[in-house]
């Protein structure tokens, strides 16, 4: 098994502000780009439904 596989991907939570549009796109933006370099994120607009527990999601 080489070592790139034997690893776990980093997890990250990403909190941010809701106000403007385009700052969530540039959240937005990072957090697939981040998703896709092996990241295991977690962002509202992929894992939280409205009343949602967020508890279960991290």
């Amino acid at each position: 098994m080489s070592q790139q596989s034997s690893r776990v991907a980093p997890r990250v939570f990403m909190s941010y502000s809701h106000d403007d549009k385009e700052h969530r796109d540039w959240v937005l933006a990072l957090a697939t780009r981040l998703r896709a370099d092996g990241v295991d994120v977690c962002l509202d607009r992929w894992d939280v439904t409205l009343g949602g527990n967020l508890a279960v999601v991290s």
